[in-house]
């Protein structure tokens, strides 16, 4: 019986180390780690080939439109990366625009090595 209550004991004690370690391990992130992002900054960047697509509309209604299109014919350019592939949206008219007639500018960043699109577009 002894032997047994030890035995459980034991476990309790690996498993609250183990616990412990975890917890004070994987801690939650401290405000002050993000102090820098109170105050933005405009970040300047060189001059970059893009592959745009530009739409009118709603955004709720042509940005999956648009998305689609950008992804169909990025694909089927040469040496692309199907990794970290994200889009960037810019909708530059003043908010005050009707939301029907809102511009939308949608992109991707092609490889250096791409010179020109593939013919069926």
């Amino acid at each position: 019986m002894i032997k047994k209550i030890l035995i459980v004991l034991g476990v309790l004690l690996i498993v609250s180390f183990v616990g412990g370690y975890f917890f004070f391990s994987f801690q939650m992130p401290k405000l002050k780690d993000f102090e820098y992002l109170k105050e933005p900054k405009v970040k300047t960047m060189a001059s970059q080939k893009m592959l745009v697509v530009e739409l009118k509309g709603k955004p709720n209604e042509t940005s999956g439109k648009a998305i689609a299109k950008l992804f169909q014919v990025y694909f089927k350019l040469p040496g692309v990366s199907k990794k970290n592939t994200a889009p960037i949206a810019r909708w530059p008219l003043d908010f005050n625009t009707p939301a029907s007639e809102w511009l939308g500018r949608f992109a991707l960043r092609p490889p250096e090595s791409v010179n020109s699109l593939p013919e069926d577009n």
